[in-house]
This record gives structure tokens, C-alpha cells and sequence, in this order.
């Protein structure tokens, strides 16, 4: 319909639309190995909750994770094993958050993830539950099973801190927990 200069546009939208614009927020917004959501999404989560936090005053942590072992997974099975292992990681890490927090794959074998509402205390033993599932996870692929571990860091946001900066204190938690012999926690 055309009013003067304006144009209105009248659409039904119907259950194959729906589908689509679904999907398309799926492939734009997860990550298709693992089932998180993409870094860029969680990024922009991270800066949303990091001002919430601030204006309420309430607690936000991060934890940095990175699987340990990898490499010698895909250097014995090749690397088909080792996206198994990351798939599988990613969905024990979403399962135990149970919409409690926001995951993602940082890097290859890495992972973060923001607790909004989450001092330090309740964020490591997230981080501590991830390490226990991930360390008692049988890990199978074409009748081979094997075995991992992950370590993590973690962090509280501080004060006027950006999300960059809580998120470099948290990996280097997750340093200082590999340094100290991994499959472990630090803060």
C-alpha cells in the first residue's frame, strides 16, 4: 500500500519463514562443533552484563578453560579425535551450566565462560565441576576411548574493570593453574 511517500508492506509470516530466520540465527550465533554460542556473541553478552553488574552492584565471574592432552590426542588419532574431544567438552560444559552462564570456544582447545550474579567462590566450583566431568568423561570415537583433563582460571569482575581486563586476569589464572600442574583451578 502506498500512502504519498510511504510504503506499507504487509507480510505473513509463516512456519517455513519461521524455520528459516531459526536457522539462520543458529548458524550466525553457535558454534557448530561444540554448541555454544560463537565468541563474537559472547563478547558482546560479556560487555552487556559487565555494565548490568556495575549499575546493580552485583557479582560477575569469568572462567578460562583450556583441555589438556589434546595435541597428543591428535598426534596418536588424528585430528577427527580431537575435534570429537573439543565437541564433547563443549557440550559437558553447556550441560553442567544448565543455563546458569554464557559458554563459548575461545580458541581450538579453549573455552570461556561469564557467570552473571557469580562471585568467585560459586565460579570455581563451576570450574571445579567442569574439571571432575571432564576427567570422568569416557571420550569414544570409532571404538577408541581415551581420556582428558582441563584446567581453568578464574576471575571476578573488580570495580570499573572492562570486560578485556577481566578476561586477561582470568587467563591468567588459567596460567598460573596450568604452571601449578594442570586439571586444576586457580583464581
Amino acid at each position: 500500500i502506498i500512502i504519498g511517500e510511504t510504503v506499507l508492506r504487509f507480510s505473513l509470516v509463516d512456519r517455513i519463514e519461521i524455520a528459516y530466520h531459526g536457522e539462520l540465527d543458529r548458524l550466525i550465533n553457535i558454534d557448530e562443533v561444540t554448541g555454544l554460542v560463537v565468541k563474537r556473541r559472547l563478547d558482546e553478552e560479556l560487555s552487556r552484563h559487565v555494565a548490568v553488574a556495575r549499575r546493580d552492584e552485583t557479582a560477575l565471574s569469568m572462567l578460562m578453560m583450556d583441555m589438556d592432552g589434546l595435541k597428543q590426542i591428535n598426534d596418536t588419532h588424528g585430528h577427527a579425535f580431537g575435534a570429537h574431544a573439543v565437541s564433547e567438552t563443549g557440550r559437558l560444559i553447556k550441560k553442567i551450566l544448565a543455563g546458569r552462564g554464557i559458554a563459548s570456544r575461545f580458541g581450538g582447545d579453549e573455552f570461556m565462560v561469564m557467570l552473571p550474579g557469580n562471585a568467585i567462590a560459586p565460579a570455581v566450583e563451576m570450574a571445579q565441576n567442569v574439571c571432575h566431568a571432564v576427567e570422568t568423561y569416557r571420550y569414544e570415537k570409532d571404538g577408541v576411548v581415551f581420556r582428558l583433563t582441563i584446567t581453568a582460571g578464574a576471575a571476578e569482575l573488580r570495580g570499573d574493570e572492562t570486560p578485556e581486563e577481566l578476561t586477561k586476569r582470568a587467563d591468567e589464572a588459567l596460567y598460573r593453574a596450568k604452571r601449578a600442574g594442570r586439571n586444576r583451578v586457580s583464581t
